[in-house]
């Protein structure tokens, strides 16, 4: 007897979704729900063995189309047997077609409101690697008689494989019929394997293989039938039909013997519906083929259409290609015109973009402004004084030459902050012009109670972002410090700084550097130590000089360096200096009241004192102004302070209001920044009793009537500078008034 002969078909997966009519979407959905799916009378394999519901999905399983598939879902109990709420049962050839729904029913049969999608994932052979068997398979038939053709494989495999031709590029020109072909194919590819055995013809299968394999090659000749229009319905149809053909042939193929085939009652079954089928497949031939000789009538109308309206066009871009030459060349100049914009827009958006870099940059760097010290020093300066500096030979050859060090020293008082900033002025002066030439300055302050003004780090970033606004742009150096800092997100450690700044130096022709007060830095061992290493470093480009007392730590330092150039602030140097200041100051208004003998009077031991102390002669001449008397006057410079020190313990034991005086100097010392005269006269209001074991008093009437009182109270102590504040009223920002020790 001959062995069956089936079309066994494996799954890669089974989807179920419910489709509820009613939207009663609840329902099923919980975790008290699951699904089990039967083949046969049989569960499948776990992990498929009650599935959870509401979307459950079944891995890899195999069935037949003749199978009896049953997908029952239900609901736990926990005193009771699991209850049925939902079922389907059906052939395996039902579950091929993704776009039907299928109707649950209840455990007694009874249809409920919920429909069944399956979508169920076939494993089959690449078209690509498949075909190219049946291909040889059809060359050997065809190079075969028909005895032999019928030995080797029978009339119907003939069909299906001829079939299977036309199924390949079908599947590519109709690209909406995909999914549906593809399962044809996988359906047809395994009768072909399962036929390989059987033999047998019968003429109405091969008929109907014949009629799909016409349908398919009509589908395969047109090559756009998809965007023919109205033909949706026919390209559904192609997909429907092609299906139903395949699942009758491989039914056909799936009778496991000759004797069940002839059998009464499947064959009336089977030649009904094979025959419905064909008429099926005549229907959709002759309605695609009204289709396709619509389409080709209508485009050869618009054909024709078409040919006419060429004549005249071409007739027309005669005319056209004139104003086109006219419209050519005046589109190039827009476009030179446009090219500009462009340019002019991209220039725009760089210097924006280059603003935004700079205001990070600048609050990144938060470097400490040490211009009001210099305009401070610039006020005091009596004009033509400091020549014998400016002038010298150690000067101009420090200016004219780079790699030397020009160190000006001297004592408390003899003009170091202002000889600075006179060198200062004049290197301003000298660079204004050359743009590749750099300039900064720095001045330490140990009056200030400004942490900036005394440490290294503040010293380097200072100098870095002076030198970097003398040039047009950011300087690439400190763009790369900035972002290896993580675009700001972190300061850099001295290190980086210093080499930065060398680094920034490299980019101008020459650079002047001038840093005033070193004696006052908190960070004065570092500070020696960075001067050493940048000022022993042959670059050609830098001149740095620096002021400072003669301080034992700075001279070891400074003095060990080759190229240094050793400036000592003398009474000799500075003594035609002092006489021109007194000249001048004895020509002010208060001292109208003295005649030239008590002004010579005045001259004399001014001088002998002076001992190269500007500041010593300044504090002096302005407390012999307010003599009343030349018996007054004679007394005062019979008892001069010998210096600075024994000058301000004088002033300081002669205050009519010393307590007030110690106040107003303590706010000063530990003012994180310059103080307006108005804002350090108001400590006058507070009293803090005599030994500060009581709690401060506000006393509105201890207000001074004049603000600058506070200049006259601590006279010798405190110079006047320029502050800028907030004016709220104005919204914006005033220079006024201030005060600093």
């Amino acid at each position: 007897m001959q062995n069956p002969v089936t079309s066994m078909f494996s799954a890669k997966s089974l989807e179920l979704q419910l489709v509820d009519e009613q939207l009663k979407t609840g329902k099923f959905t919980n975790p008290h729900h699951y699904a089990v799916l039967l083949i046969d009378g049989k569960s499948v394999s776990k992990p498929g063995h009650k599935t959870p519901m509401p979307s459950p999905r079944w891995p890899l399983f195999h069935f037949n189309i003749s199978s009896m598939l049953k997908i029952a879902i239900f609901r736990k109990r926990r005193l009771h047997n699991d209850s049925l709420v939902a079922q389907y049962t059906g052939q395996g050839c039902d579950f091929l077609d993704r776009d039907t729904k299928y109707v649950l029913t209840d455990e007694r049969g009874s249809k409920i409101d919920l429909c069944l999608s399956i979508n169920i994932d076939l494993i089959s052979v690449p078209p690509a690697d498949f075909i190219k068997s049946v291909i040889e398979n059809a060359s050997s038939l065809r190079s075969a008689g028909s005895s032999e053709t019928a030995q080797s494989l029978g009339g119907l495999g003939l069909q299906v494989f001829q079939i299977l031709e036309k199924i390949v590029p079908a599947i590519d020109k109709i690209a909406v019929a995909h999914p549906v072909l593809q399962m044809t194919w996988t359906v047809l590819s395994s009768v072909y394997k399962a036929i390989k055995s059987q033999v047998d013809q019968d003429a109405a299968v091969c008929d109907l293989a014949a009629s799909l394999q016409e349908i398919l090659g009509v589908a395969n000749i047109v090559s756009d039938l998809a965007h023919i229009p109205d033909t949706d319905d026919v390209i559904k149809e192609i997909r429907s039909a092609a299906l139903e053909g395949s699942l009758l042939i491989a039914a056909h193929v799936e009778t496991t013997s000759l004797a069940a085939r002839t059998a009464k009652h499947q064959l009336s079954s089977m030649s009904d519906r094979i025959t419905q089928c064909q008429k099926r497949y005549t229907d959709l031939g002759g309605k695609l083929a009204r289709r396709i000789e619509l389409e080709t009538h209508a485009m050869m109308k618009e054909t024709h259409v078409t040919v006419k309206e060429t004549n005249v066009a071409v007739k027309e871009t005669h005319v056209t290609v004139k104003d086109t030459e006219a419209t050519v060349k005046e589109t190039h100049t827009m476009v030179k015109e446009a090219d500009g914009t462009v340019k002019e827009t991209n220039t725009r958006v760089k210097l924006l973009e280059d603003i935004e870099m700079e205001k990070k940059i600048e609050n990144w760097m938060d470097a400490p402004d040490t211009s009001p010290n210099f305009n401070a020093a610039r006020k005091k300066h009596q004009p033509d004084t400091g020549s014998w500096f400016l002038d010298g030979s150690a000067f101009t050859r420090w200016k004219k030459h780079p790699d030397i060090l020009l160190w000006l020293h001297g004592g408390p008082g003899c003009g170091k902050t202002i000889l600075c900033a006179s060198a200062i002025k004049d290197i301003i002066d000298f660079c204004d012009a050359k743009l590749s030439t750099g300039y900064a300055y720095f001045f330490f302050d140990g009056r200030s109670a400004e942490a900036a003004l005394l440490v290294h780090d503040k010293l380097v970033r200072s100098i870095i972002m002076q030198l970097y606004h003398r040039c047009d742009h950011v300087p690439a150096p400190l763009v790369e410090m900035y972002l290896k800092c993580d675009k700001g997100t972190r300061q850099p450690h001295i290190e980086l700084l210093e080499a930065t700044l060398l680094r920034i130096v490299d980019t101008f022709d020459h650079v002047y550097i001038v840093i005033d007060s070193l004696d006052e830095c908190s960070e004065r061992q570092e500070v020696v130590q960075w001067i050493q290493s940048i000022a022993s470093r042959p670059s050609g480009k830098l001149h740095m000089a620096v002021s400072s007392r003669p301080e034992p730590e700075i001279m070891q330092g400074l003095r060990a360096l080759s190229q240094l150039e050793d400036i000592v602030i003398s009474g000799q140097q500075t003594d035609p200096d002092i006489r021109s200041y007194l000249n001048a100051r004895l020509s002010q208004r208060d001292a109208a009241k003295w005649t030239n003998a008590q002004k010579d009077m005045i001259m004399a031991p001014l001088m002998d004192g002076a001992d190269g102390m500007f500041r010593w002669v300044a504090l002096q001449a302005d407390r012999l102004m307010k003599c009343a008397s030349t018996q007054e006057l004679k007394k005062q410079l019979k008892s001069l302070p010998r210096d600075l020190n024994e000058s301000y313990s004088r002033t300081l034991s002669e205050t009519d209001d010393p307590a007030t005086l110690k106040r107003l100097l303590q706010m000063l010392a530990y003012s994180r920044e310059v103080m307006t005269i108005e804002g350090i006269a108001e400590v006058a209001v507070i009293d803090f009793g005599d030994d500060d074991s009581d709690l401060p008093v506000y006393e509105a009437d201890r207000r001074f009537a004049d603000p600058d009182h506070v200049l006259r109270l601590c006279y010798g102590f405190v110079s006047e500078v320029d502050v800028e504040v907030y004016d709220r009223a104005k919204s914006a920002w005033l220079f006024t008034r201030g005060v600093k020790l």
